[in-house]
């Protein structure tokens, strides 16, 4: 008799192996698709085996704010000398955690991650305030692929409500927090400054009583940061709010501040709505000198840059109106009556385009 080239036992017991083995297969891919609450078998995380394509669009569901992102320089946050930590170089200026800080403060590349964005500007002002990113948190994974990610899907706020340190200060600051691939990611950068103008009697007065010691004088830190930062990542749209130092003449010190700025910017004299000459538009020229700062206007001149009033203000026609009658600024209405085309009317009709358009709007952009 021919003896059996394999063993009828051994037979069974490789089917049963095979068996086995398939059963298993089967029963990962089972719980694979029908239970995400249960790790795959190779123990690696369902959320991470999506493409990374998928992955980015959660990732701009849950780090997509309602009003934005806000930063704000905090206290200590920026070495004054070159450190190294993990064979990574991290330069002055960079803003570094404590030594003694989780590793994710220290996680990845210099300046990608050691700045902080809030979804609200109270929460920059609190020690407590939560970032608006807490997926970064989780694990190393997804602190690399969000960490700074949220400039990608959200506009950037800048407010300032210290007069010690210039709005410009806290943008120049940030981009020298941020790698040059996130500086690319982003889309609009607004910057909100009351002190970007205002009366040589009121910085006296706000110097005298806000900057003694070794603060820093606002008027040091040039606003042209905004514009090399325009010229060298285009994509960006970068609006500045300023708004009036005149509480008691708020549209008429906002126009003047408007016309001023506008002329620093882009050279415009406001011939589309001054009656010609005007003695207005002498001032306008010499303010807007002042306030350029030695800059060109090849440099200060983007079309990616925009002036708009302040978020606290909103369009009043009626409000408008009623300053100009008061007695206190007859003089102002009278010149308006006398030199803006169209009078009243066309000084409101400007008002609004600015509320709308921003302040770099001519007539027909509505």
């Amino acid at each position: 008799m021919t003896e059996p080239l394999v063993n009828d036992k051994e037979t069974e017991s490789r089917g049963e192996r095979a068996t086995t083995d398939v059963a298993t297969s089967m029963a990962g891919l089972l719980i694979d698709k029908v239970d995400p609450s249960q790790p795959p078998p190779d123990g690696t995380c369902h959320f991470f085996r999506l493409p990374r394509e998928l992955r980015d669009l959660v990732y701009e569901y849950s780090l997509s704010e309602p009003f934005g992102l806000y930063w704000f320089p905090r206290p200590g946050d920026f070495v004054a000398k070159i450190k190294v930590f993990e064979d990574t170089v991290y330069f002055e200026g960079d803003m570094l955690a404590d030594d003694n800080k989780p590793w994710w403060d220290w996680y990845a590349d210099p300046g990608d991650n050691h700045f902080q964005l809030f979804s609200c500007f109270d929460d920059t002002q609190k020690k407590e305030g939560m970032e608006a990113n807490q997926l970064k948190y989780v694990c190393r994974q997804l602190h690399e692929e969000t960490s700074g990610l949220g400039l990608k899907f959200n506009n950037l706020h800048f407010e300032n409500s210290d007069i010690s340190v210039p709005i410009t200060q806290c943008f120049e600051e940030f981009i020298k927090s941020c790698v040059p691939k996130r500086l690319a990611e982003i889309g609009s950068v607004g910057l909100t400054d009351c002190y970007f103008y205002c009366e040589d009697e009121y910085w006296e007065k706000e110097l005298e009583k806000e900057l003694r010691g070794n603060r820093p004088d606002p008027r040091d830190v040039h606003p042209k940061i905004m514009f090399d930062f325009l010229a060298a990542y285009p994509q960006a749209q970068l609006c500045l709010t300023t708004g009036p130092s005149n509480e008691s003449w708020k549209f008429g010190d906002l126009f003047h501040k408007g016309c001023y700025m506008r002329y620093a910017i882009d050279g415009s004299k406001m011939e589309h709505l001054l009656v010609l000459p005007s003695e207005f538009q002498e001032d306008i020229e010499t303010v807007g000198l002042q306030l350029r700062r030695g800059a060109t206007l090849e440099e200060l001149n983007r079309p990616n840059f925009n002036l708009y009033p302040p978020r606290r203000m909103k369009f009043d026609e009626e409000k408008i109106r009623a300053e100009l009658t008061t007695d206190q600024h007859r003089d102002f209405s009278l010149w308006v009556q006398n030199s803006v085309r169209g009078g009243v009317d066309g000084y409101v009709a400007e008002l609004k385009r600015w509320f709308v358009k921003g302040i770099r709007s001519d007539p027909g952009t509505e």
